[in-house]
């Protein structure tokens, strides 16, 4: 189900933050980010850790861990990302995001079947060596959707 979810919503998110051939540059003439931008960054997400951390026993173990990692942190780097490039390079941070869940599903997968069977150091090594793999996929599966959308 969940690998099912993350297709559906990669492929009913906007097309990953093309930019129309004119306006592109390579990397060597990208624009530095303005010096506050890293630490902005830490301190929103300081912040949210903080507040996740303080109203924890409120929400409960389960709702906290679900909160914590991807819509927090997904939310402040898309954010920052929509306000120094645009939507385009908001959508691909998303995108991005999206796709590294294949890898986050996986490793939960292997160990969730195979923890009590295998043992700890087996268990993890198998969902390590699984989740490797598929950001190993993903990763080339990005690069080669970038490279199609050069030749456009």
């Amino acid at each position: 189900m969940v690998v099912t979810a993350l297709a559906v919503a990669l492929y009913l998110m906007p097309g990953g933050g093309r930019v129309p051939r004119a306006a592109r540059t390579d990397r060597a003439g990208a624009v530095a980010p303005p010096g506050w931008d890293l630490p902005a960054r830490m301190v929103v997400a300081t912040v949210f850790v903080v507040l996740l951390t303080g109203i924890a026993p409120a929400l409960g173990p389960q709702l906290t861990g679900l909160l914590a990692p991807f819509p927090l942190y997904g939310a402040v780097l898309a954010v920052f990302a929509h306000a120094l490039e645009g939507s385009g390079p908001a959508t691909a941070v998303l995108r991005g995001m999206l796709t590294g869940l294949f890898g986050f599903a996986g490793f939960f997968l292997v160990l969730a079947t195979c923890l009590e069977d295998w043992g700890l150091v087996a268990a993890f090594a198998a969902a390590i060596a699984l989740t490797l793999a598929v950001q190993g996929i993903a990763f080339w599966t990005l690069r080669r959707g970038q490279a199609r959308g050069r030749t456009v």
